[in-house]
């Protein structure tokens, strides 16, 4: 089943469909960011 990424709260969580979160690590933050940005 695909993930549909919602958006990206500012405690540093992706929000998920079905209204779940996904912690997202200090490593990834700012590359995801970016990804997401590119997407919307």
């Amino acid at each position: 089943m695909p993930i549909h990424i919602k958006g990206y709260t500012h405690l540093g969580e992706s929000l998920l469909a079905d209204n779940l979160t996904c912690p997202l690590g200090d490593t990834y933050k700012q590359h995801f960011i970016e990804v997401l940005g590119k997407k919307v």
